[in-house]
């Protein structure tokens, strides 16, 4: 639970407020570089609530904190939060902008940090804020970085991400972007997004636990050199051979000196949905120009090259042969004596660390079984670490980031004999997943449309999840990447090409009692012509090499389609991965690969 100092600075942050006129206060989880990957040191929604999730935004209210988040998160954040009255608001059911609207009244001033708030973010609220009678209100300093200062990080060094894992050079990348600014008339590009500025340059650096991430700024020019703002700390002779004569290295402050430098007629391009409305600011203050467009890096980034799309390949390969070894060892040993949730997660994170190329894990790992299976992000401590039952079902969401790639897998096994429902809905997970495995499509589907073939089966059955179906992933970057994602919104409207890698993870949760995911990468690929084609179609090739657990599915249940899928992958799993082990795996591998009739 957070600590009783979190309660105080809540009180003595009203009261900084009040003191400046102001009546409540926006605390999102996002800083600067508005990634889903926050430092420690940028993590003030934390750092005054103690809410650990990714994504969640707090109103600071005098009577009252509000807390949006969505369904990820919602189950466990009253958990984390110790200030009370506190009303949590699920995101999917209600927007930042309908809360305002709802909770403030006519004439509220409510304040925000510019540089926490995308250029997209301010427009919307603004409108909100308009609309009802709200009038916002910039703050010059966050009033949380002084009553809870940030923790005091040493930079650690970035470094260079060769050729022999990317199959495309920097200065190939910038040049494309050049040509991009030159397009659309404009003189520089602001790019705050730290995996669009490592992907662009070829680097990649340890500011993140998880991410191999480097936080900076760029500013890209016409004649494709960079402009980078980095700690000074983080530079080695290294870096500085690699990023070559193009690439001129500032600190990381000087770049709000050069946006307040005099434009002089010169036009700035940036991403308003990446974009910090502090920096708008500065520019407009000197007379920039300003021109909208989107990260230009996106795109590009997300489309693998075949260098990369080997890379995952061969990384996945390898973490299978680890996970084989990992769940024949868990089988044998919950028979043997007591194992926890966090005895399972130093394993697992312990035999990834084996891999040479291994430099962390692209996320926290999530064991979680019987009841915390439900929470879908739940992360196991101290006080909820419990050990496995015989007869309940054991969720492990794991993945790691290694040099030539990142995975993320998600496997739901039976501890013993698993109830009659937990049995008909794993068949309905395992069915949901197999329909969009194996999904065949035509160029321009988009990623909203892969999620309704999947999530059809649920609605059928009077039931959902709260997530999207799937998500882009990074090549030894983020492990949730655009602008690729199966999702049931507008969010999921990107059309999916070849080359993009996705997860396809559908779920059941039921609150409080078991939760079930299974969850595969996959890149997609332009798929062979079949007898009776008339148009090329597009489809998706498994990554992810471990075998699906059938124990608990109702294999009466399944179509003789989806078993011949299954079959299919299976026999893949088995002939890539048994090779390369030993007994007591290789049995394990066997019995878990037997085809279906």
């Amino acid at each position: 639970m957070p600590s009783i100092s979190k309660i105080q600075a809540l009180t003595d942050l009203r009261q900084a407020l009040t003191a400046h006129g102001i009546d409540a206060f926006l605390v999102p989880s996002s800083d600067p570089h508005h990634a889903e990957w926050v430092t420690p040191s940028a993590r003030r929604l934390e750092r005054l609530t103690g809410f650990k999730g990714s994504a969640g935004t707090a109103v600071v209210l005098p009577d009252r904190l509000l807390l949006l988040t969505d369904g990820r998160y919602t189950a466990v954040a009253a958990a984390e939060i110790a200030a009370r009255p506190l009303e949590i608001i699920n995101l999917r059911d209600q927007s930042l902008e309908q809360t305002l609207s709802a909770y403030l009244p006519a004439g509220t001033q409510l304040g925000y940090d510019p540089w926490l708030h995308t250029v997209a973010d301010l427009e919307s609220l603004s409108v909100a804020a308009a609309a009802a009678g709200i009038r916002l209100v910039a703050v010059t300093e966050n009033p949380i970085d002084r009553l809870l200062p940030p923790p005091d990080l040493s930079a650690r060094p970035a470094y260079p991400h060769p050729l022999q894992y990317t199959g495309r050079s920097s200065v190939d990348k910038c040049r494309e972007v050049a040509d991009h600014l030159r397009a659309i008339a404009a003189d520089r590009l602001f790019l705050a997004a730290p995996e669009s500025i490592c992907w662009l340059l070829n680097i990649r650096g340890e500011d993140h636990a998880d991410t191999p991430l480097v936080y900076a700024f760029a500013l890209v020019q016409q004649d494709a050199s960079v402009d980078l703002y980095m700690d000074a700390r983080k530079s080695s002779p290294e870096l500085v051979a690699a990023l070559g004569n193009a690439v001129r290295l500032y600190a990381y402050i000087d770049i709000e000196r050069a946006l307040a430098a005099p434009a002089d007629g010169r036009t700035l391009a940036l991403d308003p949905a990446s974009t910090s409305e502090a920096v708008v600011r500065i520019a407009r203050a000197a007379a920039w120009k300003i021109t909208t467009t989107r990260d230009p890096c996106l795109l590009p980034k997300g489309i693998k090259t075949a260098v990369e799309i080997a890379g995952a390949r061969a990384c996945h390969r390898r973490e299978g042969v680890l996970l084989c070894r990992f769940w024949q060892w868990l089988e044998a040993q919950v028979q043997q004596q007591p194992l926890t949730e966090s005895v399972i997660r130093t394993e697992i994170d312990r035999l990834r660390a084996t891999d040479p190329l291994f430099r962390s894990p692209s996320f926290e790992t999530i064991p979680a079984s019987g009841p915390n299976a439900a929470l879908p992000h739940y992360h196991v401590s101290p006080g909820t670490d419990r050990a496995l039952a015989l007869g309940e079902l054991l969720l492990l969401d794991s993945g790691g980031q290694y040099r030539d790639g990142t995975t993320d897998i998600t496997r739901t096994f039976a501890l013993g004999e698993p109830t009659l429902e937990m049995r008909e809905r794993y068949t309905l997970v395992l069915k949901s997943f197999i329909r969009a495995a194996a999904a065949r499509f035509p160029r321009l589907t988009r990623g909203i449309q892969i999620d309704t073939i999947a999530r059809e089966l649920f609605w059928r059955a009077g039931v959902d999840f709260d997530h999207s179906l799937g998500h882009g992933v990074g090549s030894f970057l983020g492990v949730h990447e655009g602008p690729n994602r199966l999702r049931p919104n507008l969010t999921g409207l990107e059309p999916l090409q070849p080359g993009m890698i996705t997860s396809i993870e559908p779920a059941f949760y039921a609150a409080g009692r078991f939760g079930i995911r299974i969850e595969n990468l996959a890149v997609i690929v332009e798929l062979p012509a079949a007898a009776g084609d008339e148009l090329p179609l597009l489809g998706f090739e498994q990554l992810t090499l471990c075998p699906i657990d059938l124990r608990p599915a109702l294999q009466e249940r399944l179509t003789d389609r989806e078993k011949v899928w299954l079959n299919a992958y299976h026999h893949r799993v088995w002939t890539e991965l048994s090779v390369d082990l030993s007994e007591p795996a290789l049995t394990w591998l066997a019995e878990r690969t037997v085809p279906l009739h």
